[in-house]
């Protein structure tokens, strides 16, 4: 067995932050970026020297700037190479590990024995059991049900709408809209090693996780192709990242071959007569052929229902509110304002700007409910920390809408 078979997940990932910096990079960055501790650290960078050596590489430090990887291009090239056909074996934080967990579980096509999650992960069956306590609450957020038997294993059991929107989640978390468009940006050079592209390692660490990052870009550009030959649809940049990470989820569970096709669950009767249905079908179409792979006739209806929701938000604006049948937004609109000035105790009656801006946004957010679509706002944590009385209040505000429309707000929603 090669030195390179014996990597820990942790001393590739330190390899990966360093192998292609330019700069030194300093403990403080990669303490943050890997949450190790920086003792940690220059234990690993120890434990790496003789593999550097077999590649004519070395670590050095620089006095008060960091520490970054010594040798010619060729040289971290190959070892970039090799670290990519290596089996390298993993070391999970009890987070990674439960968030593995609930990956497996959600993509699963049958109960899952604890024997296996102890052995993929290392740990004892207890352990794995404990962690599926602390994932209780998750899947409860996620209007799932975690499925405990003896002799029968482990399920996530719940509708697939719910199902797809954990998976989203637990893509985009740690990643921001931002560095998803970053990603889509590579030139491409960038493009034949996503892995060792200037990207921040910490995306491609998340990404690597849980999907095929080979076939990232295969599905964005295919993507773009469609959208770009076509006018009928117009994205909004968010709404295209949205789409793409719904897309790379779902060729992982083909692939998988998770059979996600539902009888119970209402897809829009009248989808396939729908102008997104046809822009669906070919990007359905392209991925085949890119891809070799075969998509169920299905998921070119959930493409649709997102294609529909982007395209209504990026089209209906306040300026498109000129009819009668539009007063039940005003007063949607108008409930939420009084019910927000009630809990805030302030006037917000004489501010048109405010009045428009949540009018043109509730929309389209009403919509995207009522088609089962959900939004993930990664700026939410940080919000409620910065302005807790605004979000109690849009929270409370929140339920007036929620009693007319029938559907539950989400805080992802509460939050923009």
């Amino acid at each position: 067995m090669s030195k390179i078979q014996l990597l820990s997940s942790r001393q590739e990932s330190l390899l990966r932050t360093l192998l292609f910096t330019t700069t030194p990079v300093s403990y403080k960055q990669i303490s943050t970026q890997l949450k190790l501790s920086t003792r940690t650290i220059q234990r690993e960078v120890s434990a790496l020297k003789s593999i550097l050596e077999d590649f004519n590489l070395k670590v050095v430090s620089k006095m008060g700037s960091g520490i970054m990887i010594d040798g010619n291009l060729e040289d971290k090239a190959l070892l970039d190479k090799t670290m990519l056909k290596a089996n390298t074996f993993q070391i999970y934080s009890p987070e990674e590990r439960q968030e593995g967990m609930l990956f497996d579980l959600l993509i699963a096509t049958e109960p899952i024995k604890y024997f296996l999650l102890s052995n993929k992960y290392g740990v004892t069956e207890a352990t794995i059991s404990n962690d599926l306590d602390k994932l209780e609450s998750t899947c409860k957020q996620n209007n799932l049900t975690i499925i405990r038997k003896a002799g029968f294993g482990v399920l996530i059991d719940g509708l697939e709408n719910d199902k797809r929107s954990a998976l989203s989640k637990l893509l985009h978390k740690d990643i921001t809209f931002e560095e998803w468009f970053e990603l889509f940006q590579l030139s491409e050079q960038e493009e034949k090693t996503i892995e060792s592209s200037q990207l921040n390692q910490s995306v491609c660490k998340r990404l690597r996780k849980f999907v095929e990052t080979s076939n990232i870009l295969k599905v964005e550009h295919a993507v773009k192709e469609v959208l770009d030959s076509q006018t009928v649809i117009e994205l909004s940049d968010r709404s295209y990242v949205n789409l793409i990470v719904h897309l790379i989820l779902a060729m992982e569970r083909i692939n998988h071959q998770v059979n996600y096709v539902s009888e119970d669950e209402n897809i829009l009767p009248e989808i396939e007569t729908m102008e997104e249905y046809i822009v669906a079908k070919q990007i359905v179409q392209k991925l085949e052929r890119i891809l070799h792979i075969s998509i169920p006739k299905n998921e070119i209806s959930y493409i649709t229902l997102h294609l529909f929701g982007a395209n209504f938000s990026q089209q209906y604006n306040s300026s498109t509110f000129n009819s009668d049948n539009d007063i039940e937004w005003y007063d949607l609109t108008q409930s939420f304002i009084h019910a927000a000035e009630k809990e805030l105790s302030i006037s917000l009656k004489e501010d048109l700007s405010l009045f428009e801006g949540l009018l043109a946004h509730l929309v389209p957010s009403v919509n995207r409910l009522k088609l089962g679509l959900q939004i993930h706002n990664p700026m939410l944590k940080d919000i409620k920390q910065r302005y807790p009385d605004i979000f109690s209040a849009c929270q409370k505000a929140g339920v007036t809408i929620s009693t007319k429309i029938g559907k539950e707000i989400p805080e992802d929603e509460i939050g923009y």
